[in-house]
Order: structure tokens, then C-alpha cells, then sequence
């Protein structure tokens, strides 16, 4: 596993010169700006937005395997769930955080989902 630098914290309070790029999305519909480079995760947490997480360690490489972290990306028809844990934040992005994410909304799912791969 690969440890992230100091440079990330650093980073995330804009106190190192030469700092990436700006980037504008929108977090439950308000505008955010965040460095390019940001997980979602990152930016959401650091505009105040919990978002929970299991398999997450801050210093360590995102993993992405439990998905509790699951956020909603897009608009209408074409909007998926990603791990915000390891999806970059991008210009213009629509971000939906729920106050419970949709694992969390139906604790039953994730028995469900283990009950049905586990007959196979």
C-alpha cells in the first residue's frame, strides 16, 4: 500500500504555493470548488459533508470495496452510483449525498445481495 504525502493536507488548506487547478461541481445542488485531483470523498468531507466510510483510511491508497461511500453522480436518466472514495471530482459534476446513503436507506440490501450470490 502506497501512503499518501503531507502535500495532500497541505493541499486541502491551500497553504502550498503552486496550487492545481480549481475545479467546480455541484454537491446537493450547491456549487463547490475543490482542487483538482480531489476524490469525492475528500471534497465532500472538507465542505462538511459526511459521507461514511468502512474500507477508507486516511494515509492509505482508496480502496473502494465496501461501498458504503456510494454517492449518486449525474442528472435524470444517465445518473449511477459511484464510490466517492476513489472518483475524482470533475468539472461541472452533479454530486447527490444523502443524508443516508443508499445502502444505508435499505440495510437490508446488502443482506439481500449476500443472500443471492450465496446460493450460487
Amino acid at each position: 500500500m502506497r501512503w499518501k504525502s503531507d502535500k495532500r493536507l497541505h493541499r486541502l488548506i491551500g497553504r502550498e504555493e503552486g496550487i492545481d487547478e480549481m475545479m467546480i461541481f455541484y454537491l446537493n445542488g450547491l456549487e463547490v470548488s475543490a482542487e483538482e485531483g480531489m476524490t469525492l470523498l475528500e471534497a465532500a468531507r472538507f465542505m462538511g459533508f459526511p459521507i461514511p466510510t468502512l474500507c477508507h483510511q486516511d494515509g492509505l491508497s482508496p480502496y473502494g470495496a465496501c461501498r458504503l461511500c456510494v454517492v449518486e453522480i449525474g442528472e435524470g436518466p444517465k445518473a449511477k452510483l459511484v464510490s466517492s472514495c476513489t472518483y475524482p471530482v470533475e468539472e461541472g459534476l452533479h454530486a447527490s449525498i444523502g443524508l443516508l446513503s443508499p445502502i444505508q436507506n435499505d440495510p437490508g440490501s446488502c443482506l439481500r445481495l449476500w443472500d443471492s450470490t450465496a446460493a450460487v
